[in-house]
């Protein structure tokens, strides 16, 4: 008998995994259960492995390595089938003794590793230019130059898009949490107290962008025009709605345990790193 779905796993089940050296587990390893873009991701990972009989467990790292690697060993002596992972680390430190596939992250020098994300430097380039457009004389991005792949590529994409066009490189640095967020509004307004136009470094932390904004008496998008990155289910729910470079999250998800279910059923995928597009989603703060 096949388990599917989600749930506690039964002592039968346990023992027969044990015996079976396989489970229909699967691992989803994540650096923020709070952040909404996982949570959505998760739900289409989850579909996908429950009409294809596998059961999903989610581990929350909290962004710390040590955390996430014993996940891994965690999985391992369950006789997890393999794990789909959102790490914060940008490198392969260690080894992953099973199936594996990355989101939305990438994992350097490691063949036995295949990842799923999106165009993270189009899309800064697309928000730029969005900016640009409509009149953005000071534009200021929200994001990390280094660690973080997915924040790094979208820093590359604006220092590329403002070299292009002539204008002085803005910036500071700012992680994918609320509280980075806030504080790293508060930096900006402190830095380029002229701004008019914000790249957020995703939809949470433009939600901070939001607040620290309305404290300051600053209106969104009369006197800032701002854009997230995501396109979490919130980002069309606050006012005003929120302008963001959607990721394709159902199709990630989808990918994501497909890919890693195949690989398992001894179907490599065809590309070892999968690029989705993303789309500009403009709304009414821009």
């Amino acid at each position: 008998n096949k388990a599917g779905g989600t749930g506690t796993i039964g002592a039968n089940q346990v023992a027969r995994s044990l015996f079976l050296k396989s489970s229909r587990i699967l691992g989803y390893i994540v650096p923020n259960i709070t952040n909404p873009f996982f949570g959505e991701i998760g739900r289409y990972l989850e579909e996908v492995a429950f009409a294809r009989n596998y059961r999903v467990i989610l581990c929350n790292s909290n962004g710390d390595i040590v955390k996430e690697k014993e996940y891994v060993q965690t999985l391992l002596s369950m006789n997890a089938d393999g794990v789909v992972m959102i790490t914060n680390s940008s490198k392969a430190i260690y080894e992953i003794p099973l199936p594996c596939v990355v989101i939305d992250r990438e994992f350097e020098d490691n063949k036995r590793v295949f990842s799923v994300r999106s165009d993270h430097y189009s899309g800064a380039q697309m928000a730029a230019q969005l900016l640009y457009n409509k009149g953005c004389k000071c534009i200021v991005c929200m994001s990390q130059s280094e660690g973080i792949s997915s924040a790094h590529l979208r820093y590359q994409g604006f220092v590329d898009f403002c070299r292009d066009h002539g204008l002085p490189l803005r910036a500071v640095d700012c992680g994918y949490s609320f509280n980075s967020g806030i504080a790293s509004t508060v930096e900006l307004l402190q830095k380029y107290p002229e701004v008019d136009g914000i790249l957020a470094a995703n939809d949470v932390a433009a939600l901070a962008v939001y607040r620290v904004l309305s404290e300051r008496g600053r209106q969104v998008p009369q006197d800032v025009k701002l854009i997230g990155f995501d396109n979490i289910g919130i980002s069309s729910l606050v006012t005003p709605a929120l302008t963001t470079v959607g990721q394709p999250i159902e199709a990630i998800g989808r990918q994501a345990a497909n890919s890693l279910i195949n690989i398992i059923e001894g179907q490599a995928p065809k590309q070892q790193n999968i690029t989705l597009p993303v789309t500009l989603i403009e709304r009414d703060s821009t």
